[in-house]
């Protein structure tokens, strides 16, 4: 059985200033080399085991407290976040040469989340919450290459899996503000019984079950990824649904130098061993996110349908040992 090093890979979102922008991006285990979040359809050999870091920081533009008061007052359900970190730890295994198994779990750090101060007579106020961090929801999962093609070099695989309510959901705001309720004869109530709303928590609280397609072409030193996913959101945490939502991703991999795996050497005076050399690839990345309405206790909340659509060009850099067929095994890989 193989075992290969840690995947390091950053992620650089430029995200439009949209106030239901702030998700992280879908991150997997089993990706070693090639695309950097959009997934490649090529498994791993059967036996090799391979454990990841992926981070992703979103900067967000914050809204002006006077557009968060406007909003306020025409009873708009709305906020802002300055900023999204998400760091997922992945692993993977593969199972047969065909069947690989994954896990991720990410930590997710959302930074200064503000909205208006629903309070009686206050509504020119903007309420402060502070940050929300903590471990996300665990995702397991399987890759099964149902198409393969030695004399193109093409590959496609269906992928299923569940997000389980394994996360963080009762995250407390830094200073609970009161809050109209809506009922006028009765006394406010602290914003969300002083925690954060279900979609500034690190998990949602929720089973949600996701499956999708992957396509990869090589062609020598350049590859072509093409992937696409639907997570299908329960109701979790506070009575939330977040809504159902589709990834979906296209990429280049152009590999700029290749490299000899490790190998050794037994000489009569002294035996050896060579380390593997070091592969540059080259990455552009376009990916995106549709999500649907969010739901409260049977309430929709239209306004993140109409917002959340988000499209994100990337450009990432990591390092892996080991990797996809363009890389040998037990290579590492610099990629930008």
């Amino acid at each position: 059985m193989k075992k290969r090093s840690p995947l390091l890979g950053l992620c650089l979102s430029l995200a439009s200033p949209a106030v239901y922008a702030d998700h992280p991006s879908l991150a997997l285990g089993e990706q070693m080399s090639g695309p950097v979040a959009t997934l490649s359809a090529a498994p791993m050999l059967k036996g090799d085991i391979s454990v990841g870091l992926f981070a992703e920081y979103q900067a967000l533009d914050d809204i002006p407290d006077d557009t968060l008061r406007a909003l306020g007052e025409a009873h708009e359900d709305v906020h802002s976040v300055d900023a999204l970190w998400t760091t997922n730890v992945n692993a993977g295994y593969g199972l047969t040469d065909n069947l690989t198994l994954g896990a991720s779990i990410p930590y997710v750090h959302r930074a200064n989340i503000r909205e208006p101060a629903h309070v009686h007579g206050a509504a020119d106020e903007v309420s402060d919450l502070g940050d929300s961090d903590g471990v996300g929801d665990l995702r397991l999962f399987g890759q099964y290459r149902f198409l393969h093609s030695d004399e193109h070099d093409a590959h496609t695989a269906l992928l299923a899996g569940i997000k389980t309510p394994t996360g963080d959901h009762d995250e407390i705001v830094d200073a609970p503000a009161e809050v109209d309720d809506g009922h006028d004869d009765e006394e406010p109530t602290e914003h969300a019984s002083g925690r954060f709303e279900a979609e500034h928590q690190p998990g949602s609280g929720s089973w949600d079950p996701f499956i999708g397609i992957a396509h990869s072409r090589m062609w020598g030193g350049l590859s072509l990824h093409g992937s696409l996913l639907y997570s299908l959101a329960t109701e979790g945490a506070q009575d939330t649904d977040l809504g159902d939502s589709v990834h979906y991703g296209v990429a280049a991999v152009y590999q700029l130098s290749a490299a000899e795996p490790s190998h050794a050497h037994d000489h009569p005076e002294a035996a050896h061993i060579h380390a593997a050399g070091i592969a540059w690839d080259a990455i552009l990345e376009i990916n995106g996110e549709w999500r649907d309405e969010l739901e409260i206790a049977a309430r929709v909340n239209a306004t993140a349908a109409a917002i959340s659509s988000l499209s994100r060009l990337v450009s990432g850099a990591s390092s892996a040992a080991g990797g996809r067929p363009q890389s040998p095994s037990g290579s590492p890989s610099f990629r930008t």
